[in-house]
């Protein structure tokens, strides 16, 4: 229990993944040979304290030990080979029953560095990421369970070759939200130079689609939606609200009309509503953008998430995630979404999608469970529409 509560710290809440402990015989295990030793532990929050040490060293029967009292590297666990040179599957154990996994990286100048996986987000593409993960588990005889948005838990056929088999397909690695963990260094780093040390990685950026329009769309009016709200962000929750408009055009669409939304052509903001199968009170937001600079145009498209909530809306980007962890796992998560993007009859060039797709075959593109693990919904940079007085606090209904 103590190292699961640990582990949740770690990830910020965001969870892990768990199974029974896994019996694996030990010429499937590595014990690589530039891990055992002692090593300083830096984490991104550790700000200038002064770092830890921690003692790697085999153990029987194929597994290390970590010995760092207090610390998440700490204890018993099993190393796997993944597909990625030098990236090993982490098998902790949690107590005598269970496991958590994670990964182990082996860095520059006899780094090593440590990654949490984050539980299955219970989000808008949870239904078609997960089709897609069980599909991959079946072929070694597994289930996925995220029924507990905490804990993503491992089933079926946990013991010989299915778990490591498991996390090194490609195609499974590619569908994993990998967190950052701690690091594990040769010699201490001053103060200055340990944020430099964490991997920077691929931003993730909205999807977009490079297109002025999307044909054959339908474009509905979600019920609820007014025309007055109060806008704020969840980042900006200390500034002052401004008031914006929802405006139905002749066409379906809406105009957001408020000053700080004008688009660079100080035109008000488009924006298109559809529905999403199975999935209720959210809605795909397709924003029609236009960029002007230097006498250059660009019209686009980029995607998003309507969601409304105790009478208010939110409005989130879809973002093409990024990977800021695990040397080469960027190809490994781009060509999975880029071949379900071709049988859709689109090309994705990292975060645009081209090729004259139609609302239909968006639509389509978005229940494909290939595609969809390599996106998330910014939920922490959403921005918030609240009638005037829920915004102020108040207790009105929506009018």
């Amino acid at each position: 229990m103590h190292r699961l509560i640990s582990c949740l710290l770690a990830l910020l809440l965001s969870g892990c993944w768990t199974s029974e402990r896994p019996e694996i015989a030990a010429e499937l295990l590595s014990q690589p040979p530039g891990l055992p030793g002692r090593y300083w532990i830096v984490s991104r929050d550790d700000g200038a304290g002064s770092p830890q040490l921690i003692e790697f060293r085999r153990h029987g029967e194929g597994s290390m030990i970590g010995d760092a009292a207090g610390k998440s590297g700490s204890g018993t666990f099993r190393l796997t080979a993944t597909s990625l040179p030098g990236v090993y599957l982490k098998i902790l154990d949690n107590n005598e029953t269970s496991v958590l996994y994670g990964f182990m990286e082996h860095r520059d100048f006899g780094a090593w560095q440590d990654y949490g996986i984050a539980a299955v987000d219970d989000d808008v593409f949870a239904g078609p990421n997960l089709a897609w993960m069980q599909t991959i588990a079946d072929r070694y005889e597994l289930t996925i369970n995220a029924s507990d948005p905490e804990e993503t838990s491992i089933e079926g056929k946990i013991h010989g070759r299915s778990i490591p088999s498991l996390f090194a397909d490609p195609d499974f690695l590619a569908t994993l939200e990998v967190v950052s963990g701690e690091l594990f260094l040769p010699a201490p780093p001053a103060p200055e130079e340990r944020e430099e040390l964490f991997p920077a990685g691929d931003l993730s950026l909205t999807l977009e689609i490079e297109q002025p329009d999307l044909p054959g769309a339908q474009w509905v009016a979600p019920p609820g939606l007014g025309e007055s709200y109060l806008e704020t962000t969840f980042e900006g929750l200390g500034a002052r609200p401004y008031g914006v408009r929802f405006i139905r055009q002749p066409d379906g669409r809406f105009e957001l009309r408020a000053m700080e939304v004008e688009d660079t052509n100080h035109r008000p903001q488009s924006l298109g509503f559809l529905p999403l199968e199975g999935v209720d009170k959210q809605y795909l937001a397709v924003r029609f953008d236009f960029w002007k600079y230097d006498n250059r145009e660009r019209q686009f498209l980029s995607l998003g998430i309507l969601s409304q909530s105790d009478g208010a809306w939110s409005l989130s980007d879809i973002l093409v995630r990024g990977t800021e962890t695990l040397v080469g796992r960027q190809d490994l998560l781009s060509y999975p979404m880029t071949e379900a993007a071709k049988r859709h009859g689109a090309k994705l060039d990292r975060y645009t999608l081209r090729g004259a797709l139609t609302a239909q075959g968006l639509l389509a593109l978005l229940k494909d469970g290939q595609f969809t693990t390599g996106l998330k919904v910014d939920r922490q940079s959403s921005r918030y529409y609240a009638l005037e007085d829920a915004a102020r606090g108040g207790a009105s209904e929506p009018r």
